[in-house]
């Protein structure tokens, strides 16, 4: 039985989704962007940088500078390795990604939740099958 037609038949809903974002950069990013603040907001951290009041974009910009030095975040993450929930992200993280060294010497861990799983690393592969199925029929 040939898997195909079925499988392009399922996947057609994400490749017409993800179209429908052609244009419209901006809102799709300030959306995700909304999500992942509310997310945020549950947080420890959030609670100790002020960030729980952040709902915009320029609110962000401010609170925050470009990037956080993984020095300042090492000692939350390492609360989260132990088990502590609501440190950097809602619930509790059981997964974590290890670098093979660094400059510093010291191995840097990055915490993979659930969710990161969920609406990065398995739908980021759904999407790959289905934009190959409507690119080659």
């Amino acid at each position: 039985m040939d898997f195909t037609p079925f499988a392009r038949a399922l996947f057609g809903r994400r490749v017409n989704a993800s179209r429908s974002w052609t244009g419209h950069t901006r809102e799709v990013q300030l959306s995700e962007l909304e999500r992942l603040l509310s997310s945020l907001r549950k947080t420890k951290w959030a609670a100790e940088k002020g960030l729980s009041e952040v709902r915009t974009y320029d609110e962000y910009r401010t609170a925050l500078p470009a990037t956080v030095p993984y020095s300042e975040l090492r000692p939350w993450i390492m609360r989260m390795i132990e088990g502590e929930k609501d440190v950097l992200w809602p619930g509790t993280t059981r997964n974590f990604a290890q670098s093979s060294g660094t400059s510093d010497g010291k191995s840097k861990y990055i915490p993979v939740t659930h969710e990161s799983f969920a609406r990065s690393h398995y739908k980021g592969g759904a999407d790959v099958v289905a934009h190959y199925l409507s690119l080659y029929p």
